[in-house]
C-alpha cells in the first residue's frame, strides 16, 4: 500500500471518529488521545482543554493549553489570563467559524 493510500485511509478514519463525537469534550478527548498515541506527551505532557458553559448550559471551546510545565499550564488557564472578555471574543470567533 502506498503512502498516499495510507493517508487517505487515515484521513477517512479521523473524519469518521470526529463525526461520531457527541460533544466538544468528546472531540477534544479524541484529539488528545490520538496525540498521546503518536508521542506528543513526550514533549508536552501537560495539556488542558479550556471550555466555557453558556447561559443555556452548552459548553464551548475556549483554548487548548500545553506545556512541559504543569504550573505554567495552570497559570495560563487561570481566570487572570483567560478573562470573561477573552472568552466572549473566542466564543464569537468560534461561532463565526463553526456555525
Amino acid at each position: 500500500m502506498s503512502n498516499e493510500e495510507l493517508k487517505i485511509i487515515f484521513d477517512n478514519i479521523l473524519f469518521d471518529l470526529g463525526s461520531h463525537a457527541e460533544s466538544v469534550e468528546d472531540l477534544f478527548a479524541m484529539w488528545i488521545n490520538i496525540g498521546r498515541k503518536i508521542g506528543i506527551d513526550l514533549y508536552c505532557p501537560h495539556l488542558k482543554v479550556v471550555l466555557n458553559e453558556d447561559e443555556n448550559g452548552e459548553r464551548h471551546f475556549v483554548a487548548v493549553v500545553g506545556s512541559p510545565s504543569e504550573d505554567l499550564v495552570q497559570d495560563l488557564c487561570s481566570e487572570e489570563n483567560i478573562s470573561p472578555e477573552h472568552i466572549d471574543k473566542i466564543f464569537n470567533l468560534t461561532k463565526e467559524n463553526v456555525h
